[in-house]
């Protein structure tokens, strides 16, 4: 330490030492070596922000590339699944979150439009593989495929007298089982219960209800009604089907909107495809007159209401050797 000495007082013997002329100096360039610090610390901050900013950015834009690159192949994989009736896929996918409605299907906020195709889906698949299963819906001349979607990771569990008809319907890959309604109370897990004629009362319910749906079907393969009920088997909503690929759709849609925006989209096409066949009967008296009166006897407006009445006369204008509607 420097140390400026004084004139000694008289007789005092003692030196007076003013440390007050150096220490402020030497304080002040301390502050103003703090402060150069702060401030190259505050810079150094605001690069490492730009920089990881970059990063979070070219991240973000790299998993919109590969959430896009994802849709467009699951589009062609939709595509290719409901060309041909009948068949069933499990299809590797990456290990995603796909949402899905009745119009569309999305990735980490990304959408691509499923436009006229039929769909029935739970909302939410995981995982990292897809159920693909189509059938064909004719009611009774063939109007459209019906696409059915789904996840090994979903359960499905068929209870009811036409539970063992479903269960041989429904494709093999498929996480499916038939149980008493006595049984499923340890049911754990994302299930759907789908009951057959029957309903269970609320106590013999799985215990834990937080990924469990229910669906009624009273009627047969052919015709009926769907009934959605929430997890305490309070009601939902219903619909009507006809022809057990809407049966089918009701067990694979994750609710009753979603059930009746698809059942919309296939009443839609049955409408175009019913126009083109109304007007074949209408040429078909002009120029084959009415072929012992079948043709005549057909509905005058051909609906969903009345297609056993066409499956009827079509089948008895193909035994008279007259051309067929369909």
């Amino acid at each position: 330490m420097n140390i400026q000495d004084t004139k000694n007082k008289k007789g005092s013997g003692k030196i007076r030492i003013f440390p007050d002329r150096f220490f402020p100096k030497r304080k002040k360039g301390i502050v103003e070596a703090q402060l150069t610090w702060v401030f190259i610390l505050i810079i150094g901050v605001v690069i490492l922000l730009f920089f990881v900013g970059i990063a979070q950015k070219q991240k973000q834009i790299a998993d919109m590339k590969t959430s896009a690159n994802i849709l467009q192949q699951l589009d062609g994989i939709l595509t290719g699944a409901e060309v041909s009736s009948g068949t069933s896929s499990l299809i590797k996918i990456p290990k995603i979150e796909l949402k899905l409605d009745c119009n569309s299907f999305s990735i980490d906020g990304m959408t691509k439009s499923l436009k006229t195709r039929v769909v029935f889906s739970p909302d939410l698949i995981k995982g990292r593989q897809l159920i693909a299963y189509n059938l064909d819906w004719s009611v009774p001349y063939r109007v459209t495929n019906f696409l059915y979607l789904t996840s090994p990771e979903v359960r499905y569990i068929l209870v009811g007298n036409l539970a063992e008809e479903v269960y041989e319907t429904l494709p093999e890959v498929m996480n499916k089982e038939i149980k008493n309604i006595n049984e499923l109370k340890n049911i754990q897990g994302k299930a759907k219960l789908i009951f057959f004629n029957t309903l269970p009362a609320a106590e013999q319910l799985p215990t834990t209800k937080e990924d469990i749906s229910i669906v009624k079907i009273e009627g047969d393969l052919n015709e009926g009604k769907i009934i959605f009920f929430d997890s305490n088997l309070n009601k939902e909503g219903e619909s009507k089907y006809i022809k057990k690929e809407l049966l089918l759709g009701g067990i694979f849609a994750e609710n009753i909107e979603y059930y009746a925006c698809a059942k919309e989209k296939a009443e839609k096409k049955f409408d175009v495809v019913t126009a083109i066949y109304q007007n074949r009967i209408d040429q078909l008296i002009n120029e084959y007159g009415d072929c012992n009166g079948l043709l005549q006897r057909l509905p005058p407006t051909l609906s969903l209401s009345n297609i056993h009445a066409v499956e009827t006369q079509n089948y008895q204008l193909q035994i008279e050797g007259c051309p067929t509607i369909y």
